[in-house]
């Protein structure tokens, strides 16, 4: 199952991670034998650059090693679930910057 892993839900605060509820989603969809195919998106409001149309979410983070390290903590967090397939990342290449997109070692944990 496709399914978006918000920025936004799981880092309300810089630094502060808190994936309990996701742990118990990601684990419950394990019991009934669902896969799961997150990307990430949706950036947290304290991240952000503040864009034209108001909506935080939609803004482009103001630090890409903010959303790489978000995305690390969560993988880190998802590792020992093996009913989580990828961790494709769109969050727009992460920067909006022509496709620049994550660092390789993105997902090597």
């Amino acid at each position: 199952m496709r399914c978006s892993f918000g920025w936004d839900d799981y880092e309300p605060k810089h630094g502060q991670y808190d994936f309990d509820w996701l742990k118990q989603f990601v684990a419950l969809a394990n019991s009934y034998g669902i896969k799961l195919r997150p990307y990430v998106g949706y950036t947290a409001p304290w991240a952000g650059v503040h864009g034209s149309d108001g909506i935080y979410w939609n803004d482009r983070p103001e630090n890409e090693n903010d959303s790489y390290n978000f995305v690390y903590h969560l993988a880190s967090a998802l590792k020992a679930y093996p009913n989580v397939l990828s961790m494709s990342s769109t969050m727009r290449r992460m920067t909006h910057s022509g496709g620049k997109g994550m660092p390789n070692n993105m997902v090597r944990l």
